[in-house]
């Protein structure tokens, strides 16, 4: 996956779609339209990535099968992300809670405190699936969302901006569908279609 870097541009059309909703709600869309235009580009990344993956990675590498170690690690990491997931829920429900002390800690952030928690709760399990997959640039493209929501507070606070949240994620996105298309040219150009290679074929990772 990590190799092809069609995922690396999923996910910088992720972050492209935040940007839509953003830029739609900063200048006063409805909430229906907003929410069924980031839909559909969040839908067209998805059916991208099929097109994409099964016209130029099958041809070149046929199916990735994991072997035994593989799975394995899978196995481990869904427990971890499991955990990260049931704690990131209780640090959000918590932080709700005016009275607790963990409130206290996050309200110090002042304005950042929401951006603070998002982090948090997108870095975590994003970790955990960076080791899952053996793929440390998941981290990098989390590290983008979190810095964008950052930065959208900043810069609605600090400048005069109309629409922060889209040109912070904007300027997200545009890092990761490079990073992106980055490894998927070189991946076209260092392996090489194989002629008679069925879909079918199996390639095992061990």
């Amino acid at each position: 996956m990590q190799q092809n870097g069609l995922f690396d541009v999923f996910l910088g059309v992720v972050l492209l779609a935040n940007a839509l909703s953003n830029l739609l709600d900063e200048v006063g869309v409805a909430s229906a339209i907003r929410i069924g235009a980031t839909l559909a580009l969040y839908a067209g990344g998805v059916l991208g990535f099929w097109l994409a993956r099964k016209k130029y990675v099958v041809p070149r590498v046929g199916v990735v099968k994991f072997g035994p170690r593989r799975r394995l690690r899978i196995r481990q990491a869904r427990i971890a992300l499991a955990v990260s997931v049931t704690l990131t829920l209780v640090l959000a429900a918590l932080a709700m809670i005016s009275r607790l002390p963990l409130s206290a800690g996050f309200s110090a952030l002042g304005r950042y405190a929401p951006s603070a928690l998002i982090g948090i709760m997108v870095l975590i399990p994003l970790i955990a699936l960076a080791y899952a997959l053996d793929y440390p640039r998941m981290v990098v493209h989390g590290m983008l969302f979190v810095g964008a929501e950052f930065a959208t507070v900043a810069l609605g606070q600090s400048t005069r901006m109309l629409v922060p949240g889209a040109i912070a994620f904007g300027v997200a996105a545009a890092a990761s569908l490079s990073i992106g298309l980055v490894v998927f040219s070189r991946f076209l150009r260092s392996v090489p279609r194989v002629r008679g290679f069925p879909a079918e074929a199996d390639v095992h990772d061990r």
